[in-house]
């Protein structure tokens, strides 16, 4: 999601458009079945964080869980943390599963591109190293 504060003219002179609220549940792949089990660690660390910011496990809430420290990980409620190229541990809580890369490669705009080339820790880097589709759209018409 994009700060109300963002959404205003800025010094630069590039008028930002208006929010659209997209819910996460647009993004999800709901065929897949695939489950997860997570290290004792990473266990520990989600309970944490759950207990931390009060989040309710049966809500859309997708959890950064590449890191090693609760004050590090970062938390959206029905929106995803930003992309990076190191994470491969987006959990989404509902689902008590990590994004798949199909949901992360739409996340950036990106729906149909084939992925069987590469493993997935360089997808996972690619996908965060990229910037978002309907973004560079957005500014390169802004300056036609």
């Amino acid at each position: 999601g994009i700060h109300k504060k963002y959404l205003k003219p800025n010094f630069s002179g590039f008028n930002h458009y208006n929010k659209i609220e997209t819910n996460i549940s647009s993004i999800i792949d709901y065929n897949n079945k695939s489950k997860i089990i997570l290290s004792h660690k990473k266990n520990i660390l989600l309970n944490s964080i759950i207990n931390k910011y009060n989040i309710h496990k049966n809500e859309s809430w997708i959890i950064n869980l590449n890191t090693s420290n609760i004050n590090y990980a970062s938390t959206r409620f029905n929106l995803s943390p930003t992309l990076l190229t190191s994470s491969q541990m987006y959990y989404i809580t509902n689902f008590k599963r990590f994004l798949y890369i199909n949901e992360l490669l739409k996340l950036q705009g990106l729906e149909s591109i084939n992925t069987s080339s590469f493993n997935k820790t360089e997808l996972i880097k690619a996908i965060g190293n990229s910037m978002c589709v309907p973004v560079i759209k957005f500014l390169f018409n802004s300056l036609i």
